[in-house]
């Protein structure tokens, strides 16, 4: 075209199939005889052809379709496009970044669909090894991308809009990029990756192929008029792996950039990535959550259950994860000063390497939450926090736990059908149940302030693997479960006492234990302190994972100021273990005792065994020589012998 064509409709797009070489322009072009090709704002120019050149004037567009679309694409079938800021190869489809700014339009596209929605050009490559495109001087704003084979780029590319298209592959993941936005993009055999040192809007949909492929998004700078978001999602996102980066290394760290989700659905097999923060609390379908770190909150909302499988952790922040069952492999870990959420299934965070510092609010909506942390002390009622287990129980594994501000702190433990249960993250440590008497460092303290916050049906001491001793209440102090656990239960090998120091001191007895019940299995046992409040010894509560019974490897002592009821089977080990049980009021017994030697005493009430047994494994019975004249013999005689 060396002279002007101007399509005047209002509704006129322009098509050009060209077999032969292409040239817009004269080669010494005026504006009077450039030549050029004019559309109506908004409309689109297509031309196909193997060889275009385009030889602008300054100050003047050869192709001008303002707002509109500039298509180029190859003649032959999935021919290549090379765009290129060197010189233009004498054979072969391609641009110059000089050619690019004699177009005016919205967008430039490279390459077509067909009737079927395929792409009908082959690979595009957006500059040779070591070229820059930098498209942001001239008059397009977006590029589209349309092939059947790989996008990829020999450097930097500078655009002032979006990217978006459909791929075999995209790869533009150079650290000099300048890509503000990519307005969906699919890739139909293999993976998408792109980054940009500006901030990022992702408004379409991103899709690898079908979800077989990775996602990989990283963004350096800051969205505009965004508070510190590199990265902002408003369309979908769905990889196998899906990694969204958005570090921009500002300093200090807090100030970092982060991914904000305004809206789509991210679906992906792994999410990974880093950044200033991470917001995805859309409906998102995510099954595993892979190395994730965020200076401050990490924020993940899945409609299907999660698995952690890698490093996730906040800095400074809360690390929040709402889904459909929460669970983690051994090798991952959850590094946060506090954790929030809730679960519709099983919560299960058992792994050795977390390092949870607090617990804020989690609704646990059925099923257990068993919790494992590794820090130094687990806190609970950050942000006022609220933990709810509505069918099932809380198990948390730390050496120290506490109340944030305590005693003032506000929270709530609520498993109103289940357990509340504290065991030591190492398990040779000190378990104590204290009351406002100040905590042992070196100890699992559990507190009368933390205990007034709990409503459960069973409070839990120790575990299976716990070896540590357990000391009920320090000198002159009371612990009353009453109104917050109906059991205690003990689970440790080594022993049991009330009123003992941490140096092993006895601190000269306590007010008591209000418990309603005592079950568990432990080494030697000794509550005998006289103002203990237990009426039941045994009694099964019917939740999961509990212990029926009492059982002590040595001795087993209990003392109570109420009436008492002994069930199931209590029992000290030992030949020699000595069972011990002394009520103030009346004792009755419908299971099972047994001791090396056992004493039973009712101080103010009757001794009634109902049901059950009572086994001695060694005893001294005698027999008195002559009984006192108060009490009553019967003189019994064989036939014919005389009286004595």
């Amino acid at each position: 075209l060396n002279r002007d064509f101007t399509v005047s409709g209002a509704s006129g797009d322009f098509l050009l199939v060209n077999s032969a070489p292409l040239t817009i322009g004269g080669s010494n072009p005026s504006a009077e005889t450039a030549g050029g090709l004019f559309l109506q704002p908004g409309r689109t120019a297509t031309l196909v052809t193997d060889y275009l050149a385009i030889q602008p004037s300054a100050g003047y567009r050869n192709v001008s379709v303002p707002g509109g679309t500039v298509v180029v694409t190859p003649y032959t079938l999935d021919g290549s496009v090379l765009l290129t800021s060197g010189a233009k190869p004498a054979t072969g489809l391609s641009l110059t970044t000089t050619e690019t700014k004699g177009i005016d339009a919205q967008a430039l596209q490279l390459g077509t669909l067909d009737g079927n929605g395929t792409p009908t050009a082959g690979a595009i490559t957006l500059g040779r090894a070591g070229e820059a495109i930098d498209l942001r001087a001239g008059g397009l704003t977006n590029l589209v991308l349309l092939s059947t084979g790989a996008v990829t780029q020999g450097g930097a590319l500078g655009i002032p809009g979006a990217v978006s298209g459909q791929a075999g592959s995209l790869d533009l993941s150079d650290g000099g990029n300048s890509i503000p936005s990519l307005a969906g993009f699919t890739s139909t055999i293999g993976n998408i990756a792109l980054h940009t040192s500006t901030g990022l809007t992702v408004s379409g949909a991103v899709v690898a192929n079908g979800g077989a492929g990775d996602v990989f998004l990283s963004s350096s700078g800051l969205v505009a008029n965004s508070a510190n978001t590199s990265m902002l999602l408003t369309g979908d996102i769905t990889g196998r792996t899906v990694s969204l980066n958005s570090l921009t290394g500002a300093t200090p760290a807090y100030y970092d950039g982060g991914v904000t989700q305004a809206g789509g659905t991210v679906t992906a097999g792994t999410l990974t990535g880093a950044g200033g923060f991470l917001n995805l609390a859309r409906s998102n379908q995510i099954a595993t959550l892979g190395d994730f770190a965020t200076y401050r909150a990490l924020t993940v909302s899945s409609s299907r259950a999660l698995a952690v499988t890698g490093a996730v952790s906040s800095a400074n922040g809360a690390v929040t994860l709402t889904t459909r069952g929460l669970t983690q492999t051994a090798s991952s870990s959850i590094s946060t000063a506090e954790l929030d959420g809730s679960s519709t299934g099983d919560t299960v965070l058992n792994s050795r390497t977390n390092a949870v510092a607090g617990m804020g609010t989690f609704s646990q909506q059925a099923g257990d939450f068993p919790l494992v942390t590794s820090s130094p002390r687990l806190l609970f009622g950050s942000n006022t926090g609220t933990l709810t287990a509505a069918t099932g129980s809380f198990t948390f594994v730390a050496d120290r736990v506490g109340l944030v501000g305590e005693p003032v702190g506000a929270t709530a433990i609520t498993a109103s059908s289940g357990a509340v249960a504290f065991a030591p993250f190492s398990a040779s440590r000190r378990i104590e149940l204290i009351g406002a008497t100040a905590a042992d460092p070196a100890s699992l303290s559990v507190s009368q302030s933390l205990l007034s916050r709990i409503t459960a049906v069973r409070l839990g001491l120790g575990a299976a693997d716990s070896t540590g001793s357990v000391n009920i209440a320090n000198a002159n102090e009371a612990v009353d479960l009453t109104g917050h656990a109906g059991t205690l239960q003990l689970r440790t090998t080594g022993p049991v006492t009330e009123g003992v120091s941490p140096g092993g001191q006895d601190g000269g007895g306590t007010l008591g234990l209000a418990a309603a019940n005592l079950t568990g299995s432990t080494g030697a046992l000794a509550l005998n302190a006289p103002a203990n409040a237990i009426r039941t010894i045994g009694v099964s509560d019917g939740i999961a994972g509990g212990v029926n019974g009492l059982a002590a490897a040595g001795s087993l002592g209990v003392q109570s100021a109420l009436s008492l009821t002994v069930a199931n089977t209590v029992s000290a080990g030992s030949p020699s273990g000595m069972l011990s049980i002394g009520s103030a009021g009346a004792l009755q017994s419908v299971g099972a005792l047994s001791g090396g030697s056992v004493t039973l005493g009712a101080r103010g009430g009757s001794l009634l065994q109902t049901a059950g047994t009572i086994l001695v494994r060694r005893a001294e019975i005698r027999i008195p020589e002559r009984l006192p004249a108060t009490v009553a013999v019967l003189d019994v005689r064989r036939p014919g012998q005389r009286p004595p």
